[in-house]
C-alpha cells in the first residue's frame, strides 16, 4: 500500500517483517524444539532525520537499519523442560528515510512499486 509518510512506511514494514519471523516458530527436531518467546526492534536511537547517519552509511557501505532481536528457547519436547534460552539477532531492518529510501550496503534504494 502506498504511504504519505514515511513513519506509517516505515511501521507498516516493521509490523509485517515481525509477523513473517513469528511464522516460522516453533521449529521442531525429533527430540527438540526451538520456540521463540520474544521480539524486539531496536529503532529508538534511529531517525529519519539523522542525515549524518545516513551519510556515513553510504560512505562506509553499511546498512542504515535497525536490529531485530528475538528470544530463542530450545525445549525438550517430551518433557517441556528448557535446555537454553538466549537472546540473539536475528535479523536487521532497513529504515525508510524522509526520501522513502533504504541504504543497503551503502546504496540508496528507492521502490516505487513491487510485484
Amino acid at each position: 500500500m502506498a504511504h504519505l509518510d514515511h513513519k506509517e512506511a516505515f511501521e507498516e514494514l516493521r509490523s509485517r517483517t515481525l509477523e513473517g519471523i513469528k511464522k516460522h516458530f516453533p521449529v521442531e527436531g525429533r527430540t527438540q524444539l526451538v520456540d521463540l518467546e520474544g521480539l524486539e526492534v531496536q529503532d529508538e536511537a534511529i531517525h529519519a532525520d539523522d542525515i549524518r547517519g545516513q551519510h556515513a552509511a553510504k560512505v562506509e557501505g553499511a546498512t542504515w537499519a535497525a536490529p531485530i532481536f528475538g528470544t530463542l528457547v530450545l525445549k525438550d519436547k517430551n518433557s517441556g523442560k528448557v535446555i537454553e534460552r538466549k537472546k540473539l539477532r536475528l535479523a536487521e531492518l532497513p529504515m525508510v528515510t524522509r526520501r522513502f529510501s533504504y541504504i543497503v550496503d551503502g546504496q540508496e534504494w528507492q521502490v516505487d512499486n513491487q510485484w
